[in-house]
């Protein structure tokens, strides 16, 4: 269990590192607006969107899905009865760390659908 606890602390620092530095720009992209109604001038603005969508949003998004559902069937052996009556740090860190990174899939979920709608509105 401490193996995985470490593993799964240190993958989940790292995407906290990569969302730190990426944030910015993933959340300006979901905020930019058209300059003109002609789709030509909006290409740039578009290829700019389509970009952070792909390279930025989407993978960080991949490794946190991955990360929750590789830790997920582990949360099932660990019953919070068990946790809270037989106090286990160890495991109580573990489900907190599960929980989280579910929770920041969601985040990254909802960031990915705002981009690719403003891509679309973009694209019109």
């Amino acid at each position: 269990m401490e193996e995985i606890l470490s593993a799964s602390s240190i993958f989940l620092a790292f995407l906290g590192l990569i969302y730190n530095s990426w944030y910015p720009e993933i959340n300006n992209a979901t905020k930019v607006q058209k300059n003109t109604d002609f789709k030509e001038d909006n290409k740039k603005i578009a290829l700019e969107v389509k970009n952070i969508i792909y390279y930025k949003a989407l993978p960080i998004t991949i490794f946190s899905l991955l990360l929750s559902l590789i830790l997920l069937p582990e949360i099932f052996e660990i019953n919070l009865k068990t946790i809270f009556k037989d106090y286990n740090a160890v495991e109580l860190l573990f489900f907190v760390i599960v929980i989280f990174s579910i929770i920041f899939t969601i985040h990254l979920i909802i960031m990915n659908y705002f981009l690719i709608k403003n891509y679309l509105k973009l694209n019109k």
